[in-house]
């Protein structure tokens, strides 16, 4: 087995490379009948020693700790009723940011083991040569070597949750920026941008910090907010393409008889006095209708320019409704801004 070469798993016999040591040796025990050695399966290393000694175990690796390094690890043992009363003490204290699940075993029996290891574990012990994601600028969080802290989950088959925890951290730092949003903070951020609130208001309300003591929501970034919105599809986009997802909406305005998106002129799609690279669409549902028809004394035209990544423009058509107040009763959204758009509108 070649380790080094290329920074890849490679079988020396058959030269098939492996993106992991696990599958590499289940190749080579499998197709080849060859065993791991004790010295391949050396796989856990110290963070402190200069040397990098290796070890074939956890429990190797915490003597090692207290024999040689004399650092005591914190164990404890803890029983939960259910599931829900692990994940609530697994909310507290960091310990749903700091642990990442490395791997899940299930018994014959019908029980189940989940193992969480530190974040900051280097578990592969090599670098990647992936293409599809880049090193960050900052360096990854991963240490050379494992830290012994983790979380070892035990379910029974009645639901009950035996727990043995090693607390104590070492070989890293408690970083900031090796730590990630809480459920519960990613829950009420995006209840945030649910609810319209815009993003610059979100990271404003997110500076401040409470008890003098910085902390990872106090940090977020327009990329953070970005993200969320992809990963709870916030904005509801039925596509990854834009196109697809506006006739799709379209589609949705229109259904039943309806006839919401009175105007769309999709990309590439010829319309009369418009051209091929035109873009617009007009919105009028039953209320805005109604409210034209009862308030058609007055009517104002306002818009927007420049407010979207596309800087496409926003023509709004208002009325004076009974309260003396503005009502929408039509909305455009085009490329272009000028008569014959506004014609075709009309």
């Amino acid at each position: 087995m070649d380790i080094n070469r290329d920074n890849k798993l490679i079988c020396e016999d058959c030269g098939k490379s492996f993106s992991s040591t696990s599958t590499l040796y289940r190749h080579m025990r499998d197709i080849h009948n060859k065993k791991q050695s004790e010295k391949e399966s050396q796989h856990i290393i110290c963070p402190l020693c200069l040397d990098k000694e290796k070890f074939t175990s956890y429990d190797s690796l915490i003597r090692h700790f207290h024999s040689i390094h004399n650092i005591h690890i914190k164990e404890s043992v803890l029983n939960f009723r259910n599931l829900a009363e692990f994940e609530i003490w697994r909310s507290a204290e960091n310990r749903e940011v700091d642990y990442a699940v490395h791997r899940r075993k299930k018994c014959a029996n019908g029980e189940e083991f989940i193992y969480y290891n530190c974040n900051r574990s280097d578990s592969k012990g090599y670098v990647s040569t992936c293409l599809q994601r880049y090193l960050k600028s900052k360096g990854s969080i991963r240490m050379q070597g494992i830290c012994p802290s983790r979380i070892i989950v035990k379910i029974l088959v009645d639901g009950v949750i035996r727990v043995r925890f090693f607390e104590t951290h070492i070989g890293h730092p408690d970083e900031l920026r090796s730590k990630r949003l809480t459920k519960s903070e990613q829950e009420i951020i995006v209840n945030k941008l649910a609810a319209g609130i815009s993003n610059k208001r979100i990271i404003q309300e997110a500076r401040s910090v409470d008890g003098n003591k910085l902390q990872r929501k106090n940090c977020i970034t327009r990329g953070h907010l970005e993200y969320l919105i992809r990963k709870f599809n916030i904005d509801k986009k039925r596509d990854s393409n834009d196109m697809i997802a506006t006739v799709l909406k379209i589609q949705e305005w229109n259904s039943d008889g309806k006839n919401h998106g009175f105007l769309f002129k999709q990309i590439g799609e010829t319309y009369p006095g418009l051209e091929e690279d035109d873009f617009a669409v007009g919105y009028m549902n039953a209320i805005m209708e109604k409210k034209l028809r009862d308030f058609p004394k007055i009517i104002c035209i306002d818009g927007t320019h420049g407010t979207n990544r596309r800087n496409w423009d926003l023509t709004i058509v208002l009325i004076r409704d009974e309260q003396n107040m503005g009502f929408p009763v039509a909305f455009l959204l085009s490329n272009r801004l000028d008569q014959l758009i506004k014609e075709v509108f009309f």
